[in-house]
């Protein structure tokens, strides 16, 4: 059975943040434009509308960014290819 140490940083750790750094970054910059050049003279209920939405729709890609910088260990557990984590024994 192979052991992969915890404390072992993951490759995919550091691409995912990374990755989610750099989408949510454009996508504010993306929705901050779309309101103003579309939204800014709008109705307040639509303004209030095209925020709940905008505030939401970065939630699915970063749920699977998340999900895919998780992958490997959690596969890897559930399969029983990598032993858990033992417990610090306290004297």
């Amino acid at each position: 059975m192979a052991s992969l140490p915890e404390d072992r940083p993951n490759p995919r750790t550091l691409i995912g943040i990374v990755a989610l750094m750099v989408l949510l970054t454009a996508y504010s910059l993306l929705v901050m434009a779309l309101f103003a050049g579309w939204m800014s003279d709008q109705a307040i209920w639509l303004q209030t509308v095209f925020y709940i939405i905008a505030g939401f729709a970065w939630l699915p890609p970063a749920y699977w960014l998340i999900r895919w910088m998780a992958a490997p260990r959690a596969r890897a557990r559930a399969s029983g290819d990598v032993e858990p984590p033992h417990p610090v024994e306290h004297e």
